[in-house]
């Protein structure tokens, strides 16, 4: 009794802190999201250009709003791709793409 219930704590305490057994899949989610990140980055950066504006902060705020409601829509809404696939991914470009697109053809010009 006492080694299953130290092994059992072993197990609690390892997944705690992050040495779980799927510790691998877990990591290339985390690069798939960074990718994702800089991807939405830089996808603001040259919608900024492509304005001819600098407000990059306002544009980097657009797109990762529209990505966050473009991966929401294909995980949650859609059930088109799950996060351990790269389908959400073109999801959340698209979703950055077109929220940018609003917010230039929208926005008010004082």
């Amino acid at each position: 009794m006492g080694d299953s219930a130290a092994l059992r704590q072993d197990r609690v305490g390892a997944t705690f802190l992050g040495v779980a057994a799927h510790q691998g899949a877990d990591a290339v989610q985390y690069v798939e999201a960074g990718v994702v990140v800089f991807a939405t980055l830089a996808i603001a950066w040259a919608a900024d250009q492509l304005a001819g504006r600098r407000g990059v902060g306002l544009a980097t705020l657009v797109a990762l709003t529209g990505a966050g409601c473009g991966t929401f829509l294909a995980v949650r809404v859609f059930a088109v791709a799950t996060l351990e696939s790269w389908g959400w991914a073109l999801w959340s470009w698209v979703g950055a793409v077109v929220a940018l697109i609003a917010f230039f053809l929208f926005r008010s010009k004082r």
